[in-house]
């Protein structure tokens, strides 16, 4: 089968954190052979920047979350001193989350804004969270998409078909997670059948979020096969074709070519 790729951890936070090396031998013995490690604080970017450079295929993104905006966002300029790194292949995660609330909703935005101005400067892509807050970033994707042609990919969907069909037409990039695999989760995956293939990227969101039938136990980069497994059901694939074309997604979206990726 061919390899596989978890577009969204985070190796940074623990329990994954004190087991990178455990975690990166699964993954070799799993056929999994390439790692996108996620930024939510400038010093998280940082930690998260430092592990990929000691490994090959781990890469990352740097960003402040919408939960760390009121307390973070002061270190935006810092954050973009380390754009200049080769492994950094995206910004974010990004985005509004109105459901905790955890940040303000003006600051959530103002982040949201400046990080996507800091993207198109860079031609990186952008890694969105969105968490009941669909209208507003749907608003600021569109207005960004109807100047620039910066590229969004909107981080573990857990949405209708109707926000969903919102995003394609301002062509996003969907990422599934394990939630697709629960059993209340019939929406998102009603929503994945809408999805064209080549717009589908999948992640474990781990340490969180465990798939079926992993779930309520610590999730880690391995469990990708069972988010691959449901989607290529939904999508009437086989696994390997379903692998193939995740692959061909992955680099196109962040390398913008079909790069041959290293091995562990």
């Amino acid at each position: 089968m061919s390899n596989l790729i978890d577009s969204h951890c985070h190796l940074t936070y623990e329990p994954l954190k004190s087991g990178v090396k455990k975690i990166i031998q699964d993954c070799k013995e799993a056929n999994i052979d390439t790692l996108l490690s996620i930024g939510t604080t400038y010093l998280n970017s940082k930690e998260s920047l430092d592990l990929a450079n000691e490994y090959n295929n781990i890469y990352t993104s740097i960003g402040i979350h919408p939960h760390e905006v009121d307390e973070d966002f002061k270190n935006f300029e810092l954050l973009k001193n380390l754009v200049c790194e080769k492994k950094v292949i995206a910004i974010g995660e990004t985005g509004l989350d109105f459901f905790y609330n955890h940040s303000t909703k003006n600051g959530q935005i103002t982040s949201f804004e400046k990080h996507i101005e800091f993207a198109r400067n860079k031609k990186l892509p952008l890694i969105v969270h969105t968490r009941n807050a669909d209208h507003d970033t749907l608003e600021i994707i569109k207005n960004e998409k109807n100047r620039y042609n910066t590229k969004f990919l909107i981080h573990c969907f857990s949405g209708d078909k109707v926000f969903c069909k919102k995003l394609l037409d301002l062509d996003c990039y969907i990422s599934f997670s394990g939630i697709i695999t629960f059993k209340n989760a019939a929406n998102v995956r009603e929503a994945a059948k809408i999805v064209p293939i080549e717009k589908i990227l999948i992640e474990t969101d781990s340490p969180y979020l465990a798939p079926e039938p992993m779930r309520g136990k610590v999730n880690t980069p391995k469990n990708i096969i069972y988010i691959a497994e449901c989607l290529a059901k939904i999508k009437e694939m086989s696994l390997n074709n379903f692998s193939i074309t995740i692959q061909k997604n992955f680099n196109k979206f962040f390398f913008n070519e079909n790069f041959n990726n290293f091995t562990f």
